[in-house]
């Protein structure tokens, strides 16, 4: 390229080519499931975001971020544990980890993007189906009923459950959701914009990522964890065998 081009270069990194290949050959989604998806309105959000924090997104959704199973592979460690429970860690972990300091971190994130939703009137119905719906997600445990069907909620959370939940994390929420809030913004005779409100909501819910990232970050680097103290028992331990042996 002689010349920046910021149009080209999205269309070429983000296009048909880069969506077969995660279609394809990584069988990341079915090309059924990607015609639900609002790729418009994800590539709104991402257009938000600051340069750093797209470079860290991308490499978190593809699975190429510093997690314990990319740093064994690259050399860095000697075992892909998560530095706050122990079990092999990949970037899903990253959300995912039951640890207790993990739980903790994961209710103070939700509780951001909860308020953030009342803050901006969304539909009260919706926000509690989708923070309840992301706790059971997180937990593992039986999904919800589904939600009553007024300015059709329902049909909004039955599309995304064919998705997936780790497809809302990512940013790939179905169509129905900015059509659920904009009927919401006109029923409250508001002249706000379901697109501008679901654009900012993926933010948000990248932002729910980034914090658990960003905790897992600080147990690592700032307190002692297990891998840690493996380490200094090793360095304890050459330390002592090379006293022992003298000037021998």
């Amino acid at each position: 390229m002689t010349q920046k081009d910021n149009t080209k270069m999205y269309e070429y990194v983000y296009g048909k080519k880069t969506m077969t290949y995660w279609i394809e050959n990584r069988k990341r989604f079915t090309e059924e499931k990607s015609r639900l998806i609002n790729w418009d309105i994800c590539e709104s959000a991402f257009r938000h975001l600051r340069s750093s924090r797209k470079r860290w997104l991308t490499k978190h959704i593809t699975g190429f971020c510093g997690v314990g199973k990319c740093l064994l592979r690259w050399g860095y460690q000697t075992d892909d544990h998560c530095p706050r429970c122990g079990e092999s860690e990949d970037t899903r972990h990253v959300v995912l980890c039951q640890d207790i300091r993990a739980e903790d971190a994961w209710l103070l994130a939700i509780s951001i993007l909860d308020q953030w939703m009342k803050d901006n009137h969304t539909y009260p119905d919706m926000r509690e189906y989708i923070i309840g719906r992301l706790h059971r997600w997180r937990s593992e445990t039986p999904e919800p009923p589904l939600p009553s069907n007024r300015f059709g909620l329902r049909k909004a959370a039955a599309e995304q459950d064919v998705l997936g939940w780790q497809s809302f994390m990512d940013g790939g929420l179905n169509h129905h959701w900015l059509s659920v809030q904009q009927k919401y913004f006109e029923w409250l005779g508001r002249r706000n914009s379901g697109r501008r409100w679901v654009t900012a909501l993926i933010v948000k819910i990248w932002d729910v990522s980034w914090n658990m990232w960003e905790h897992r970050n600080h147990i690592l680097h700032d307190t002692m964890t297990p891998r840690k103290l493996r380490e200094i028992q090793t360095v304890n331990d050459q330390v002592e065998y090379e006293y022992e042996q003298g000037d021998e």
